[in-house]
């Protein structure tokens, strides 16, 4: 697992009291698959979003867990790449421009 907590549940709740308001890349995962990976500058808001709106894209593949780690603005979008690269999302892209 490439990231630096174990994950967490999935929900309004955890994700408030586990999410912090900071700069970062975020997943969202069920077993055996990684569905989304997000870069953020509030991972808590961020998927606080997909979460409450229900994304249709990535509720499709059943999601049970986040997970996150926290990086600067400026090297979001390398790490966010390196991971979507990696990990192979079914609903997340390479940025081109990085």
């Amino acid at each position: 697992m490439p990231w630096g907590n174990r994950g967490f549940t999935y929900n309004a709740t955890s994700i408030s009291k586990h999410a912090p308001s900071a700069s970062g890349v975020y997943a969202i995962f069920r077993e055996g698959l990684w569905i989304y990976i997000g870069e953020t500058d509030d991972i808590r808001r961020s998927l606080l979003k997909h979460f409450n709106e229900a994304d249709r894209s990535i509720a499709r593949y059943g999601p049970t867990g986040f997970s996150f780690e926290l990086w600067p603005a400026g090297e979001r979008k390398q790490r966010y790449n390196d991971l979507v690269w990696e990990l192979n999302p079914p609903c997340s892209h390479v940025f081109s421009d990085v």
